[in-house]
């Protein structure tokens, strides 16, 4: 059974496809951070931000950088892999 959180983070959809999904109920808005781009997440229900970027593979690293209603940065965090910590102390791991 698929849970909520193994949805969150990325998730490889084939085809060179992957979705990010975060829950950030209480910033203004969130970007996924790539090698190559920066892609502006778009907000949903209850606090989910989302967006699938072309041309990112498994093991590929990405950030979600978080911002603030006056416009600071509210956190930047790397993400080792194309799946983040899918549990708190777990590994990295592309699927």
């Amino acid at each position: 059974m698929t849970t909520l959180v193994d949805r969150l983070g990325a998730r490889w959809l084939g085809d060179g496809r992957t979705v990010f999904t975060v829950w950030a109920p209480n910033v203004a808005h969130v970007d996924v951070v790539l090698a190559s781009d920066v892609l502006a997440m778009e907000p949903g229900a209850r606090g989910y931000h989302r967006v699938v970027a072309d041309d990112v593979r498994p093991g590929d690293t990405y950030w979600f950088r978080l911002h603030r209603e006056d416009g600071s940065e509210a956190a930047l965090r790397p993400v080792r892999g194309l799946r983040a910590e899918p549990r708190p102390g777990g590994q990295s791991d592309a699927r």
